[in-house]
């Protein structure tokens, strides 16, 4: 959980760093930058979610096993 709650914060400043940046520079409108964001988190709460039935898996298998 640590883990996936690094990554979201990780992911909301580097876009809200660089899109600050692109805003100013006019290369990029508040709207896109508002849509790459959402994306980015639904990666990373897709790839959070994908790990933890991994490890949910591995931990089925080893109790199986045990």
């Amino acid at each position: 959980m640590m883990l996936f709650l690094h990554f979201e914060t990780h992911a909301f400043l580097l876009f809200s760093w660089r899109g600050g940046a692109l805003i100013e520079g006019g290369l990029l409108s508040e709207g896109e930058l508002l849509l790459m964001q959402n994306r980015a988190l639904q990666m990373e709460y897709i790839g959070a979610a994908y790990l933890r039935a991994c490890f949910n898996i591995f931990s089925i298998c080893i109790i199986a096993i045990s």
